[in-house]
């Protein structure tokens, strides 16, 4: 019983913690699209900075894997651990 009772309040602050953090963008994306008075194109769906930030990301990741620089091994458990954050 106890055991539960860590793991739902650990999967509670997780929440919590992850909320903090994206809220305020959050808050900012959602003002932003619901002002828009008509139907725009799906790229509208981010701004400027959210787009170079995410090319910098996909940069840096195929960068990475190119270059060599992290084992295979490595780059298995992060892409696992990875897709199932993401699930």
């Amino acid at each position: 019983m106890k055991i539960i009772e860590l793991k739902r309040n650990g999967d509670n602050m997780k929440t919590d913690i992850f909320g903090m953090m994206f809220f305020k963008m959050s808050k900012k994306h959602t003002k932003r699209i619901m002002g828009y008075e008509a139907t725009r194109p799906f790229w509208h769906f981010f701004d400027l900075k959210a787009y170079i930030i995410m090319a910098c990301m996909m940069g840096g990741g195929i960068g990475f894997r190119a270059a060599g620089i992290f084992p295979d091994i490595f780059i298995a458990f992060f892409y696992s651990g990875l897709g199932c954050a993401l699930a």
